[in-house]
Order: C-alpha cells, then structure tokens, then sequence
C-alpha cells in the first residue's frame, strides 16, 4: 500500500513539473496541520485545495493524477492558516508604489487585510510577480462574543505605529504576547480563527477545515512549541495558488528593486539641481 501511494504521488508530480498549464488542483502532503480550534497537531495529513477552496482535510485521500495536479510533499513541516491584519492603512495607490507593499505582506504570510478606511473587498490576487493578500472592509462583527486580550493586542496594531517590511511586525507582536503570559496557541487564534470570527467570515477564513479558502502558510517549525517558528516560512498558499519560498524570495527582490528605482527618481532631480549650482 505505501508503494501504491508513492507511485501515485510520482506519477502526479511529473506530469506536473513538464505542463504550461496552471494547476487547478494543489495536494498537499505528509503535512502536520496545527488544529486551530482547540489546539494539537494532526500529523502525517493530507490537504486537497480545488479552484481555491480547501476540499479535504484526511488521513487517507484519493489523489488525481495530471496536468492539473500538483502535489507538494511537506513532510515534516507545519501547516497553519493563513495570518490576518485587522488595522492595515493602505496605499491606494495601482502603481508599484501601492503593489510592493501588499506583496511584502504575503512574503510574511499575510494573506488576509481588514481596511479600517476600506469601500470594497477585494478577492486575493494570485499572480506570481505581484501577489496580493485578501482585503475586507469594515462591516457587521461578532466582536461581543470574544472579549479576548489577546485579540485586542493584535487588532488594535496600525501598521503605520511599526517600522519595517510590511507584515514582518506581525511576528514581533506575537512573540511580544507570548511574552506577556499567552500561549503561542492563543496569540496565533489572535491572527486567524479570532480574526475571523470578529470579521464574522468564520465560515470562509481562519482555520484548515473543508469548503474554506485555501489561504495557509507552511512553516518548517512547530509554531505551538516557540511562536517565533512563525517566521520559518517555508511557502505560502494564497487562494489554492502555491508560492515556494523561492517564489517569495522572488517576489522580495522585486519589490526591493522597485523601491530602489522609486527612490532613485526621487534623488534625480535634486542631484541635477546641485550640479548647475556647482557649475554657476
């Protein structure tokens, strides 16, 4: 039986690895998914994501084979859901001055963003040089029903209040709310299962469970046994769509090598300035 299954597992990944064609299907593998919920992990798991929407969670699975199925073994790696920011003041801006930082984001595996100032939610984008995480707007919450310190410490976080790459921070306020006496479990509920239900979108967000958004980070570390594990991010799911650490790495430098050219434009004109003051 073990044979029979690795041979599936092969088969599907080869076909893959030689087609032009976009997956439409993302299997997961050997994972150990950190239960959210109630805490614990699931090992040795199976995570199938059809057309965005995560379609099983099990111990045993029947996988697809073809063109349209890609398969990732992640044995021995962590697999949470994807991390929320609920006080993200945006740049709306559709230049690159307003796309670097929303990719930045998912670099550090936030695909979710509650706009306080928000008119519109936007679905997440998943293109490969400039992905986006999810974004909602203000609307009806279920915040009565948490009353939880650890969800006010990350809710009331405005990214302009913290210097650094977009997201990174994210980590830090973890780490800090652990060291405050909560539990690496409890200060990740914080960023994705209380996110949720304070946005009332428990039902699309904030847990690995069938029928959600396969928004997930895989991390190469447990996050229940140090919460800065968080920060081993080994690739990111954003809507069922596979970013290796090589693609985020990828992404990195391209924002990078865009805000270096933005900040080159911006020294030209004093630099030409200077130079006919020199020659007057």
């Amino acid at each position: 039986m073990k044979s029979a299954a690795v041979g599936i597992l092969f088969c599907s990944s080869f076909l893959w690895a030689g087609s032009p064609q976009t997956p439409s299907e993302l299997v997961i593998t050997n994972v150990n998914v950190v239960d959210i919920r109630y805490g614990g992990i699931e090992p040795n798991v199976t995570v199938i994501v059809k057309d965005s929407v995560i379609d099983a969670v099990a111990k045993f699975a029947l996988i697809n084979s073809g063109p349209q199925v890609r398969v990732i073994n992640a044995e021995g790696k962590y697999l949470i859901p994807g991390l929320w920011v609920l006080h993200a003041r945006l740049v709306r801006d559709a230049t690159s001055k307003g796309r670097s930082p929303l990719a930045l984001y998912l670099v550090n595996g936030v695909t979710g963003l509650l706009d306080p100032d928000g008119v519109e939610e936007k679905c997440a984008a998943t293109q490969l040089d400039w992905p986006s995480p999810e974004i909602a707007k203000p609307g009806p919450t279920l915040h009565a029903d948490l009353g939880t310190v650890e969800y006010e410490a990350i809710g009331g976080v405005n990214e302009s209040d913290v210097a650094g790459v977009p997201g990174a921070w994210l980590h830090l306020e973890l780490q800090a709310l652990v060291k405050g006496g909560l539990t690496p479990l409890q200060a990740l509920q914080a960023v994705t299962y209380n996110a949720a239900l304070y946005m009332a979108k428990l039902d699309k967000y904030g847990v690995i469970e069938r029928a959600h958004i396969a928004d997930m980070v895989l991390l190469e570390k447990n996050p229940l046994d140090d919460i800065r594990n968080t920060e081993t991010i080994a690739a990111v799911v954003l809507r069922g769509t596979y970013f290796s650490r090589a693609d985020l790495d990828a992404v990195r430098a391209r924002a990078q090598q865009e805000a270096d050219q933005s900040l080159n434009a911006v020294k030209a004109p004093s630099l030409k300035v200077e130079g006919l003051k020199a020659a007057e």
